[in-house]
């Protein structure tokens, strides 16, 4: 696939995860959260998030967290690397529609973030991931849908500019 973004957004994450800052953010979390006691830092966390082994552990570690989202960047940037499987997978998947695998990454990227910002924690407590997971690709995909249907009716050109002169 070959995305320069996704490659700096692993390496922020490598040096991020073990931070004096992330090693703070994980205490103050812990102390309103129990089950965040068990990880020494961040990284621990995201690798436990990502078992297949422990669902459901994992999703209520993922709740606490996508709750915290909404006003804690930290907490969003976490999250944001729980979902990195699942950020490649829907790059590949929308890789078609973009010029690049940087530029599918970038769209599939702010998407995630802005889905993870804005969760419905209270509406939606259960299969956090997968639910980030399907309203991405679900809102990318619309946009893709969009913009082709555009293409094809001459409204924008081929680089997904508005073509001069035409009419939506």
């Amino acid at each position: 696939m070959g995305s320069i973004l996704l490659d700096q957004l692993d390496e922020e994450w490598a040096w991020l995860a073990h931070s004096r800052r992330a090693t703070l953010a994980l205490t103050r979390w812990a102390q309103c959260d129990a089950e965040l006691r068990e990880f020494a830092n961040l990284n621990e966390l995201v690798t436990f998030v990502n078992r297949r082994d422990r669902l459901a552990e994992g999703d209520a570690i993922l709740y606490r967290l996508v709750c915290r989202a909404h006003v804690d960047e930290l907490a969003a940037r976490t999250v944001l690397a729980c979902m990195m499987p699942g950020i490649k997978r829907l790059t590949c998947n929308f890789r078609w529609a973009h010029e690049s695998s940087d530029e599918a990454s970038a769209a599939v990227l702010a998407v995630m973030w802005e889905r993870i910002r804005t969760y419905p924690c209270v509406r939606r407590p259960a299969k956090i991931a997968a639910n980030i997971q399907l309203d991405t690709r679900q809102r990318v995909g619309r946009r893709v849908d969009r913009e082709c249907k555009q293409r094809a009716a001459g409204v924008l050109g081929a680089s997904g500019c508005p073509v001069e002169g035409a009419v939506a």
